[in-house]
């Protein structure tokens, strides 16, 4: 992807060049709703180019290639219960045609055997957070998210519940502590964010 090396997206040379982490990510949120944030790399070189092609050259095939990448790096908390994503605004969702973090979700749900639900909704479409300040971010995206369908029905898969919240990339993580932020309200034990990649 890097080098365009015939075979592969990620050949052994891009992967020494990309930063990955082994440990949880350290945020500055004022008020945080998620217990931890795990990221897989920093969002450089070859992260960069993998988010960009897989978001909008509809590139499912990569699906699987982050993923794996995911599932290499990232040290998944244990006891998880089910999987969630960020979701994506309705008139964006129908632009893109798909939802990135649904597909990375709904892949490691089925390598992780662990329930992925659509949680859920956008209220309102919101403009791309790597455009805004951190205090643009947090006015920005208050009460943009909540419950999908009945929410007498959707409790039931939250009670008590581990819940691990995807994302293709963080820079504050105030997207996902906002998604997370719901699911506590509506008695989630623990919610973790787990994205692909952490930066600008």
């Amino acid at each position: 992807m890097q080098c365009k090396a015939l075979g592969a997206y990620v050949c052994s040379k891009c992967r020494y060049q990309q930063t990955f982490h082994t440990r949880p990510i350290d945020i500055d949120i004022e008020d945080p709703f998620i217990d931890a944030l795990f990221a897989c790399c920093t969002h450089t070189f070859v992260a960069q180019k993998l988010v960009k092609t897989f978001k909008y050259k509809s590139a499912y095939t990569l699906t699987e290639t982050i993923a794996q990448l995911m599932i290499e790096h990232i040290p998944f908390p244990s006891g998880i219960d089910l999987i969630t994503f960020i979701p994506l605004h309705q008139s964006r969702q129908r632009e893109r045609g798909f939802n990135q973090a649904e597909l990375l979700a709904k892949q490691l749900a089925h390598w992780m055997a662990v329930p992925c639900l659509p949680l859920l909704t956008r209220t309102r479409s919101t403009t791309p957070q790597a455009e805004l300040s951190r205090v643009e971010r947090l006015v920005h995206l208050k009460g943009a998210f909540a419950l999908t369908g009945d929410l007498s029905s959707q409790k039931k898969y939250l009670t008590d519940k581990n819940i691990v919240i995807i994302d293709d990339v963080a820079t504050t993580g105030t997207t996902l502590n906002e998604a997370a932020k719901v699911l506590i309200q509506f008695g989630a034990n623990k919610v973790y964010g787990v994205v692909f990649a952490h930066g600008k």
